[in-house]
């Protein structure tokens, strides 16, 4: 959403991914994994690996210059088994950043993102992860 029609977008992501095994165990390499650019940017890149997965992400993104955007996010989730089988509030994480970007084509852009991730709320929500990103995308 376009907030008052200022360049400054409020969104709100909701993402749930499976995995299905066609024949045997699935390799580890293959489960749905969360972490990286992405629903879960606090973690590293496949930190968090399961069966399946949900998140809720919001995100507010604002003009700082012509050609350089801010970005915060806060999301809550987690994977889980087979078809959310284990699912649980208590069960659930955080994820939270900050970070600015180039803007113009999305398939050619720079950042730089810092993010935290925490434990689950059964285990009192420790900070545990921090993730500095810098780099930029190439490609579509």
């Amino acid at each position: 959403v376009d907030v008052n029609h200022t360049a400054r977008r409020l969104g709100l992501v909701l993402n749930a991914e499976f995995e299905e095994a066609v024949r045997g165990a699935t390799p580890f390499t293959e489960l749905v994994m969360l972490g990286g650019s992405g629903g879960f940017a606090g973690f590293r890149p496949g930190r968090l690996g399961g069966s399946s997965a949900a998140t809720a992400s919001l995100v507010y993104e604002w003009p700082i210059w012509v050609w350089l955007d801010g970005a915060i996010h806060f999301g809550v989730g987690n994977v889980f088994g087979p078809h959310l089988e284990d699912f649980e509030a208590r069960l659930l994480r955080l994820s939270w950043g900050i970070g600015i970007r180039s803007t113009g084509s999305p398939d050619h852009q720079l950042g730089l993102e810092i993010g935290f991730g925490t434990e689950t709320i059964q285990d009192g929500l420790d900070v545990t992860s921090f993730r500095l990103a810098v780099g930029g995308t190439n490609g579509f």
